[in-house]
């Protein structure tokens, strides 16, 4: 049988929720080592073809100066304090006229909700700060004897069309967010936009019932599901719409470690489910 799974780096156990209609996936801590590994440089300032941005980009708290860097025709960005040593590297990705789903250009969509969609995603990222990670890598870095040995903070972000009908259109962004220099957390936000006019669907509004009407029927789907109300608390106060990503056959709901839940979970769109969801929400 299968069951909601708590993880903790490699390893998971029960939290008191079962139901046979689930199953979990968790992501390879290797294949994260390789995204980090892949975005980490450690370039110096001795490096002549990568191109300066901004001298003087943020301020640290104790007066340290970071600068920003970019290599020709690429989109990371490197974040330098003035020795060379590089503190933090992003690459980000926004959605645009190339903006995909399996294969099929966002050109399926009016002008008018690409340029919408992508303001939206133009706008800087609610799921983090660049400044608070810059301090963070820099308390880190200060504080090793070795700082020859330091690693970079690793921020990735991509977004994609992930779903959508005839009405709606689901966009995933999926983040690679470091906790320090050896631990990220990788997670998926979703979000609906109205397919003709580009406007964005609150997360709730794909819904109907109260919250914990939709939670429950979310995360115990079937009426085989059983559950512990101590970690239905949990789970539900962590919970937001934006964690469900929607598929045609079936929707994943990805609980960033952050909050402390740490597990992703799939199942098919049951009757119960089909109780607390629009129809118009589901994409083909």
């Amino acid at each position: 049988m299968n069951g909601f799974i708590h993880r903790s780096g490699n390893t998971g156990r029960r939290v008191g929720l079962v139901c046979s209609t689930l199953l979990t996936a968790s992501v390879s801590s290797i294949i994260l080592a390789l995204f980090v590994l892949s975005g980490c440089t450690n370039t110096t300032s001795a490096d002549s073809d990568k191109i300066l941005i901004n001298d003087s980009a943020y301020i640290l708290e104790d007066g340290a100066t970071v600068s920003t860097w970019q290599f020709p025709n690429d989109h990371k960005l490197l974040y330098l304090l003035d020795d060379g040593t590089e503190l933090v590297a992003t690459a980000i990705s926004v959605p645009d006229a190339g903006m995909v789903m399996d294969g099929e250009p966002s050109n399926q969509l009016s002008p008018a909700a690409q340029n919408s969609i992508n303001a939206f995603y133009a706008q800087d990222s609610e799921e983090y700060s660049v400044q608070e990670y810059l301090e963070k890598a820099y308390a880190e870095y200060t504080a090793q004897e070795d700082r020859s040995g330091f690693r970079c903070y690793y921020i990735q972000q991509s977004t994609s069309i992930s779903g959508m009908n005839a009405g709606i259109v689901y966009c995933t962004t999926s983040f690679l967010l470091p906790i320090d220099q050896e631990e990220h957390e990788q997670y998926d936000i979703t979000r609906a936009f109205d397919r003709e006019t580009g406007a964005l669907i609150e997360g709730w509004d794909l819904f109907y019932g109260t919250k914990d009407e939709i939670v429950s029927a979310l995360l115990f789907p079937s009426s085989d599901c059983g559950t512990d109300p101590d970690a239905f608390a949990s789970l539900s106060a962590e919970f937001k719409p934006e964690y469900v990503r929607f598929d045609p056959d079936q929707y994943v709901i990805t609980f960033p470690k952050h909050t402390g839940q740490n597990f992703t979970m799939t199942s098919p769109y049951t009757e119960k489910v089909r109780s607390v969801l629009h129809e118009w929400a589901i994409p083909n």
